[in-house]
């Protein structure tokens, strides 16, 4: 955990350009809790749009010999669910 500097709940971050800047706890979470909400908007829209709701249009087309509905059902939801473990 960074260190807090003065009592005012402000954390020394880094940012893409690696220079030094304060954000307080406040903003930190709110950040965090955008991303979580973002990454489940589309985690939700792989595993339920995709995978459930499109199954029937997605089926049309062959992937390995099995229809993509029952592929992205089956694993496209989960590699999606681990790709946004890495980001």
């Amino acid at each position: 955990m960074p260190d807090l500097e003065d009592g005012r709940g402000a954390v020394d971050c880094k940012d893409t350009a690696h220079t030094t800047m304060l954000v307080t706890k406040e903003d930190y979470w709110r950040g965090q809790k955008r991303r979580i909400a973002w990454l489940l908007a589309v985690w939700a829209a792989v595993g339920f749009g995709l995978a459930i709701i499109g199954a029937p249009a997605l089926n049309e087309v062959s992937f390995g010999g099995v229809p993509l509905g029952f592929w992205m059902a089956q694993q496209g939801a989960i590699f999606v669910f681990v790709a946004l473990i890495w980001i």
